[in-house]
């Protein structure tokens, strides 16, 4: 292989990447050497332009607030009791722990117990840790990540711009 070349238009837009020996670039064609790790740089990173006589790596990417909002949805949330510091933890909050969540609830309106018939549930943190809830401190969990999902969605959907903060408090 021969000396690497990245063409470029007159805005400094790379059009194309040739070798000296594999394939020239055109006559008349703009174009700066460019080392191999240069080349592999380029090609496998879409946006580098070319000014004053040299690359320039595109600006860094900058998530959507749509997709800030999506991926807030799959992270863990920093929970906070102030009444009962034990239930302090990250808990993740994806859509099978949001179904979930909604069972326990459901069997908490109608039956005053949770599914399994008892008055205190063991749901698991991020980590794997489990923590003891009594049914009004899970019905405080619930409500806290229902409204954290409620605003992220509200963002998703264009009714908001504002996104939650994944640090919630209950009591």
């Amino acid at each position: 292989m021969g000396q690497k070349y990245a063409a470029y238009s007159n805005s400094g837009q790379i059009t194309g990447f040739y070798d000296s020996v594999d394939s020239p670039a055109p006559a008349g064609v703009q174009a700066i050497a460019i080392t191999d790790q240069e080349w592999q740089t380029c090609l496998s990173q879409p946006g580098w332009t070319v000014a004053n006589g040299a690359l320039v790596a595109p600006p860094p990417y900058v998530p959507t607030l749509a997709e800030q909002a999506a991926a807030a949805l799959m992270a863990p949330v920093a929970v906070t009791s102030t009444s009962t510091p034990a239930l302090s933890a990250s808990y993740t909050i994806t859509r099978d722990d949001q179904t979930h969540i909604q069972a326990e609830v459901q069997s908490l309106m109608l039956n005053g117990t949770f599914a399994d018939g008892s008055s205190a549930v063991a749901w698991p943190d991020a980590s794997g840790a489990v923590h003891t809830f009594t049914v009004a401190q899970f019905k405080a969990f619930a409500t806290a990540v229902g409204a954290f999902v409620a605003a992220c969605y509200k963002v998703l959907n264009g009714s908001s711009t504002t996104l939650p903060s994944a640090a919630l408090t209950i009591a």
